[in-house]
């Protein structure tokens, strides 16, 4: 059981390597997302791209809504190659974070002024591969621990998620001293660090489960998709159509409309390393920290 436990001790936990585990994983989950979400726009913004431009193309965003959709693939389909070396969950981790790893650096090597489209392909790869870990993770805390652990592998999932909500602050008041590139070059160089600890990581053991009869990886995709929604159907119904739509929307305004906080402060004047400084928390408060005062001074107050 792990109730009563408190921070210190969840701080001790985490030499139990399947607790830093989940650490790592919540950070690796997080960083995807804030680059996307908070940090990208923010550039789009300082490069004069107007604000409709920057609110529709956040469309791509809804990958987190609906990756539902494709989580009976994570759970079912075998990656060629590495799914038979690594295991059934950290072959997909390692994919996706590969996959967020080659989205960082397209964002960061286009010119958002210039080819907007090329940035725009970097974020569908990066956002698409971010929801996609999203489900491997789950599934492998799920499978990694009894029930009665469940809520203590969530809270560490979260406290490495903050993690990465602050680094990702870090990230963006470093692009007010370097290019864009080097910090999602950095972050993309993070993420590639995050790919080979999934590699020390333990596959767990109930992943091994059988998935039926080898078959084609087309047709195993197919099977994956169409037999989970099947079950769903029957269950439910005509109700179906309802609990979908649920799942589907609840988030939609927060994956829409909050991304439009970040061109916001760039259109209020504040600097990078400013709304850096405020995002990381002490990660950046000390480097930043006379920009911080010289942007709230010019506008009259804080963030």
């Amino acid at each position: 059981m792990t109730e009563g436990r408190s921070f210190p001790d969840m701080l001790k936990s985490l030499s139990n390597p399947r607790y830093a585990s989940m650490l790592v994983l919540g950070f690796a989950s997080g960083l995807p997302l804030m680059m996307v979400f908070q940090k990208l726009s923010f550039w789009l913004r300082d490069v004069g791209i107007d604000r409709a431009t920057i609110g529709f193309m956040y469309w791509i965003t809804i990958a987190y809504t609906l990756k539902f959709l494709w989580s009976p693939v994570v759970d079912r389909v075998v990656i060629p190659v590495l799914g038979p070396r690594l295991g059934q969950r950290r072959s997909w981790m390692v994919a996706a974070i590969a996959g967020t790893a080659i989205g960082l650096l397209v964002i960061g090597f286009s010119n958002p002024g210039q080819a907007l489209g090329v940035t725009l392909l970097g974020a569908f790869i990066l956002a698409y591969s971010g929801a996609t870990l999203d489900i491997a993770i789950d599934a492998w805390r799920i499978e990694s621990a009894g029930p009665d652990d469940q809520g203590y592998m969530a809270a560490i999932y979260q406290l490495g998620y903050r993690f990465a909500i602050m680094f990702a602050g870090f990230g963006l008041g470093l692009a007010e001293f370097f290019p864009w590139y080097v910090t999602f070059s950095v972050m993309a160089a993070t993420m590639t660090i995050g790919g080979f600890l999934v590699l020390a990581m333990k596959e767990p053991e109930r992943a091994a489960r059988a998935v039926g009869p080898r078959t084609s990886f087309v047709k195993s995709v197919a099977n994956a998709i169409i037999e989970p929604f099947g079950q769903l159907k029957d269950r439910l119904g005509v109700w179906i159509i309802a609990v979908a739509g649920v799942v589907a929307l609840y988030r939609l305004p927060d994956f829409t409309m909050g991304v439009m906080a970040s061109p916001l402060y760039s259109d209020l004047g504040y600097s990078k390393a400013a709304v850096g400084a405020i995002q990381g928390g002490m990660v950046l408060g000390y480097c930043s920290s006379a920009r911080l005062r010289e942007g709230s001074r010019s506008r009259g107050g804080a963030l």
